[in-house]
């Protein structure tokens, strides 16, 4: 899945502003996603069959192979390598 190390972080702000004592947490609920779904079950495309594999290239013009490409793909040089590419993009 990844192609190298995720870091994460997080930056920390002070609020001085002074907030209701119920807005210590965020005002949401739970709930049933998908209701009649077994409570062990993953949702899941197995290889090959995922319908909107192509859906995030298409939207923004980009070729399958960079929107998958993995951490190379972010780097300039990964253009070249499209360019020289000789499989269609779409």
């Amino acid at each position: 899945y990844l192609t190298g190390p995720l870091v994460r972080t997080q930056n920390f702000v002070l609020n001085e502003r002074q907030l209701p004592p119920q807005a210590w947490v965020w005002p949401c609920e739970i709930v049933v996603e998908i209701a009649g779904r077994p409570r062990e079950a993953v949702p899941h495309y197995l290889p090959g069959q995922n319908p909107f594999v192509r859906e995030f290239a298409d939207r923004y013009g980009i070729p399958l192979e960079a929107a998958m490409g993995g951490a190379e793909t972010m780097y300039p040089e990964y253009m070249l390598k499209l360019r020289r590419s000789e499989t269609p993009h779409h």
